[in-house]
């Protein structure tokens, strides 16, 4: 009688391990088969890696670098790439502010001559910037400057052109002895002088800062 469910307790064991025996895996024709199906797959679908490129972690933006020159300046920004909606942001809100005109760009207004940079960011983290320059040195200003073409006058009822150049316009000027001679106007980058009469004469120009120079006209 034990030997009898002695049998009978372990039959599901060996229905088990022989089915385990018996499945894929040992029999050799089907292991052929299921190999020839795996080779012509890969044959037909070759494995092709992804491109991705280090750029395509960031966000461009356009311009990429932008030199101002006054306060007041607006500079409009624009971003390529990336998953909106897009985050701004300076670096220096004293220099400068930013604020979004369209889903891709945005307003960049200056407070102060001053280096500064435009940062962006979308949904998934990725980020771009872009550099305010401080603005060109300015160049020194010219001096005051004239001259007469000719500077010589030698009978009455002759004319000279008097021309100013540098300083800070706009000029204004004066005779020194009006019975000499007359200018056609008395204001402007050139004005004509005409001889009236015998005698070394001048001309003076001045500029709006106050800096002024004399042209002499000789007249013998």
């Amino acid at each position: 009688m034990k030997t009898i469910l002695w049998q009978i307790a372990r039959a599901p064991m060996l229905f088990l391990a022989l089915a385990l025996l018996g499945g894929p895996g040992c029999d050799e024709t089907d292991d052929n088969v299921d190999s020839g199906q795996i080779g012509r797959y890969f044959d037909e679908n070759p494995y092709v890696s992804d491109e991705r490129t280090e750029g395509a972690r960031y966000l461009r933006l356009t311009p990429a670098s932008v030199d101002i020159s006054y306060v007041g300046e607006v500079v409009r920004f624009q971003v390529d790439g990336g998953t909106g909606p897009y985050y701004w942001e300076v670096a220096d809100g004293a220099a400068g502010s930013i604020s979004p005109s369209r889903p891709n760009e945005a307003l960049y207004t200056v407070r102060e001559i001053a280096p500064n940079n435009v940062m962006v960011f979308d949904v998934a983290g990725r980020s771009g910037v872009a550099a305010i320059n401080g603005g060109l040195e300015p160049t020194p200003p010219t001096p005051l400057a004239a001259s007469a073409t000719p500077s010589t006058l030698a009978e009455d009822g002759n004319s000279a052109v008097l021309t100013a150049t540098g300083g800070s316009p706009p000029y204004h000027w004066t005779l020194g002895d009006v019975a000499l001679g007359s200018l056609d106007a008395d204001t402007g980058a050139s004005v004509a002088y005409t001889r009236n009469r015998w005698g070394d004469n001048s001309v003076r120009v001045t500029d709006s800062a106050g800096d002024s120079v004399t042209v002499v006209i000789q007249q013998p």
